[in-house]
C-alpha cells in the first residue's frame, strides 16, 4: 500500500512538472514568434549604413575647433556631427593647463546645446 501511495504522489508531482514544462515552452514559443520591441524591418530599405572605423573605406572625421563665446554653448550642427566639450583647468600652477573632457554629444539637426550639467563657468574656460 505504501508503494501505491508513493507512486500516486510521484504521478501528482510529475503532472505538475509536465504542466510547468509545457507552460515554459508555450511562453518561450510566444516570445520567439513575436517581433522584438523596437526592432525594425530593414527589408524595405536597400541603403547600407555608412562605413565605420573597422570597415574598408572609412575616413576619420577631421576635428574642427568651435569658438565658445557664451554659456550655454550653442553650436550649428547636423546629425552627422559629434562634439567634445572640454573644461580648461589649472590644478597645480599657472604654467600647466589641463583640458578635461566633460561631454561627448552627437549633433542634432540645426543647433546643439552643450553643457557639463554643473554650474556654468566663464565661456573662456570651455573648449569644443
Amino acid at each position: 500500500m505504501l508503494f501505491l501511495e508513493g507512486f500516486a504522489d510521484l504521478l501528482r508531482r510529475s503532472r505538475r512538472c509536465w504542466l510547468l514544462v509545457g507552460l515554459v515552452f508555450a511562453v518561450v514559443a510566444a516570445l520567439v514568434s513575436s517581433p522584438v520591441a523596437g526592432a525594425q524591418d530593414d527589408s524595405s530599405e536597400s541603403s547600407d549604413p555608412p562605413p565605420g572605423p573597422c570597415d574598408q573605406g572609412w575616413v576619420a572625421p577631421t576635428p574642427v575647433s568651435v569658438a565658445v563665446t557664451s554659456v550655454p554653448i550653442k553650436v550649428a550642427s547636423t546629425e552627422d556631427d559629434y562634439f567634445v566639450l572640454y573644461v580648461k583647468d589649472q590644478p597645480v600652477n599657472e604654467d600647466v593647463v589641463w583640458d578635461i573632457p566633460v561631454l561627448v554629444k552627437r549633433g542634432e539637426s540645426g543647433t546643439t546645446t552643450l553643457s557639463d550639467n554643473l554650474a556654468p563657468l566663464a565661456a573662456a574656460k570651455y573648449r569644443v
